[in-house]
């Protein structure tokens, strides 16, 4: 702004901006070296103009040092023809002279060159700084982006622009102290010298070692089933297990310094290929820009420290203004790489590694001192959490069971029977769990007591727990889906083993009911069996007249459950794709289902799988499809055919599979099915009876 005070309400502390900068009058020539000319000579192309504009330009002849000598004229003609003129009443004082006799020096040119400069550029001593802390596309981003330039190139201009506001904003001027240098102070030992090398053998030595280095850590832990090749890609050189892929984790700082490692390879193979004569200037500078621009792509740095995602945002910003900047004009519409200003980002990626190189110093130290020495365990007091109350209660009761059977082994005994014992106690509880006895052939009696009761003590705290979880769950207690998965399994595993004990108490002691009343069940079934005229129900015939209507009624039964608008799992799938086979090939399925009634004595086992409405837990079966069909046809046979013989008496109750509102339409549709049973002209109504019919007279 040229007058800030103008533009501001309150005029205190508005600094004046320079209007305008000194003028280079140095005017290089368009053919030829400077070699051929003096540093100051009469620029020929542009002669002076006249200071009356109707006046002829003056003819470069007339800059001839001898025409022009000899000229006496006025001053005003002297102008206007363009000669210089000279006051003859004006009298110079005494000492005063041209500053500059005899030819010009040599180094002229690069001295103005020099004091031409840009600002960053133009003075070695004073305020100086770093090439890497020059922004030379500073200028670009303060200025408004183009109206054409796409949406992300406005966004990258505004987001380097803001960076540089919130700098400059956070910006604090540092107090001038005495400089300490590391090196300086190495230096001035004994034990460190000083010596020039090239960068790049220095960048060769680097890669080099830091290979090394990570490949000693490799074989430090015995991982030998890694390798870390020259490109510092660490790869398995077999499909590894489930343990050595655990134990092949060798941690964030190992990862984030081969990623740099790797980073600083690609940067030192681009400058190898330039050496070698395989690229040139321009093409090692392109290169680099774009290594510089896409290190996200390139390397895989983000993956172990993210924060590095600012810097290759900031890149991606940079590279988003140079290409626009230079791609415009006659190259405008031209994307890709081929500028080679590296410079811009390459500044990002040394601040980065400024900033990042105490973390690796640390990483490393702790690495390092971890490797060699080992963990260094604190004698901290842990307070038991609820994820490990499980764990931390078997190991206190395993450790003291333990402790207490290798008292009762003699000393000399006691280290090769620890691991012994340790898996009878596995073995033990894992027979508990599955419901099987637990016996070991010649075991002392005295330590097979010690097991059981290690497993007895570790079965009541199995219960104990199962149970509290459970009425902390019935009544709406904080429990989250894990402790509720814990505790589904719990109770599953309980019930199953009641109902093994229960089957097996009946199969050794039952059935559990009295001869005389057997003998009343027997003989009162026989009795209405006489009374009804009952049939023996035969063998569902090869040619039997309802086959296909009882087999249809049985595959409707059996889809009713499946809800067409619900996402069925596997096994639903397989029983509804042989339901609609039953459906379009009934003669084949009734073939198989009679051959199947009449043949087969090997059965699949029955799944059973609990379902956890949180208030109780109830058991659903799962039948294999092709016996469920089998069952469903010859459920509905025996239906059919002992309704027909007058099995079932008209106040036999309703199956428990028929829902409650069905039963109450189905009882006042037969009320309303009956002859004149609404009728009251002669005072009568329709009265519903209820009793019990367990003694009918």
């Amino acid at each position: 702004v040229t007058a800030p005070f103008l533009l501001n309400s309150d005029v205190r502390k508005v600094p004046v901006v320079p209007h305008m900068h000194l003028l280079s009058v140095r005017q290089k020539p368009a053919k030829g070296g400077e070699d051929d000319i003096p540093f100051f000579y009469g620029a020929q192309l542009n002669p002076p103009a006249p200071s009356d504009p109707s006046a002829p330009w003056v003819h470069e002849a007339a800059f001839d040092e001898d025409v022009s000598g000899d000229m006496d004229m006025d001053r005003d003609q002297a102008i206007c023809n363009g000669f210089p003129f000279v006051d003859e009443s004006l009298e110079m004082p005494v000492g005063c002279g041209p500053f500059a006799l005899g030819p010009a020096p040599e180094d002229a040119g690069a001295a103005l060159s020099l004091l031409l400069a840009p600002v960053a550029f133009r003075s070695a001593t004073g305020r100086c700084i770093r090439a890497q802390d020059v922004d030379l596309v500073k200028p670009w981003y303060t200025e408004p982006c183009a109206r054409d330039h796409p949406k992300k190139v406005h966004i990258s201009y505004q987001k380097l622009f803001k960076q540089q506001v919130l700098h400059k904003l956070h910006h604090k001027t540092q107090r001038g102290g005495p400089r300490r240098s590391v090196l300086t102070a190495l230096k001035n030992t004994k034990y460190f010298r000083s010596t020039e090398l090239d960068w790049l053998e220095a960048g060769l030595q680097l890669i080099k070692q830091g290979h090394n280095a990570l490949n000693l850590l490799i074989h430090r832990k015995n991982l030998t089933f890694l390798h870390l090749d020259y490109n510092f890609a660490l790869k398995p050189v077999k499909t590894l297990t489930t343990k050595e892929r655990k134990r092949s984790r060798v941690g964030s700082a190992y990862h984030l310094i081969r990623e740099l490692l790797k980073f600083t390879k690609l940067i030192v193979d681009c400058h190898v290929q330039y050496r070698l004569g395989n690229a040139d200037a321009f093409q090692l500078a392109d290169a680099l820009q774009y290594l510089f621009a896409h290190v996200g792509t390139l390397t895989g740095v983000y993956r172990y420290k993210y924060h590095v995602m600012h810097q290759i945002r900031q890149c991606k910003d940079l590279k988003h203004v140079i290409y626009y900047k230079f791609n415009s004009g006659a190259l405008k519409g031209v994307k890709g790489p081929g500028v080679g200003i590296w410079q811009p980002a390459w500044r990002v990626w040394v601040q980065f590694l400024r900033g990042m190189s105490p973390l690796l110093e640390r990483y490393l130290g702790n690495l390092l001192s971890r490797t060699f020495e080992g963990r260094k365990t604190r004698d901290v007091v842990h307070g038991v959490t609820k994820q490990r109350a499980e764990s931390h209660f078997d190991l206190e009761l395993r450790s003291a069971i333990t402790h207490d059977i290798l008292d009762a082994i003699p000393p000399q005994l006691q280290a090769a029977k620890s691991k012994l014992i340790m898996r009878h106690l596995s073995e033990a509880w894992r027979c508990w769990s599955a419901n099987i006895p637990w016996a070991v052939p010649g075991m002392p009696e005295e330590i097979a007591a010690m097991i059981h009761r290690y497993v007895k003590l570790k079965a009541d705290w199995y219960v104990r727990q199962a149970h509290y979880n459970r009425a902390r769950i019935a009544r709406g207690g904080t429990a989250d889906k894990t402790l509720c998965k814990k505790n589904l399994g719990q109770w599953s595993r309980l019930y199953l083993k009641d109902e093994h004990d229960r089957q097996a108490r009946y199969a050794a002691e039952g059935p559990f009911i009295s001869t005389e009343a057997a003998v009343g069940i027997y003989t009162q079934l026989a009795h209405w069996l006489e009374a009804r005229r009952f049939k023996v129900i035969p063998m569902p015939k090869a040619t039997y007249a309802h086959d296909t209507k009882i087999l249809t009624l049985a595959l409707e039964k059996l889809k009713e459950t499946y809800n067409m608008g619900a996402k069925l799992t596997a096994s639903q799938q397989e029983e509804l794709a042989l339901i609609e086979a039953a459906y379009d090939a009934p003669h084949e399925t009734l073939a198989r289902i009679k051959r199947h009634i009449l043949a087969q004595r090997a059965f699949r086992p029955v799944s059973i799988e609990f379902v956890d409405v949180f208030s109780h837990v109830y058991p659903c079966y799962g039948v294999d499809p092709l016996e469920k069909i089998t069952d469903s046809y010859l459920a509905t046979y025996l239906h059919y055919e002992a309704d027909r013989r007058g099995l079932f008496p008209n106040w036999v109750k309703p199956t428990d599979s028929e829902p409650i509102p069905v039963l109450l339409h189905q009882f006042v549709s037969g009320i309303n099915n009956l002859d004149n049973a609404w009728e009251t002209e002669d005072g009568s109504s329709v009265v519903v009876l209820q009793t019990k019919l367990n003694r009918p007279s």
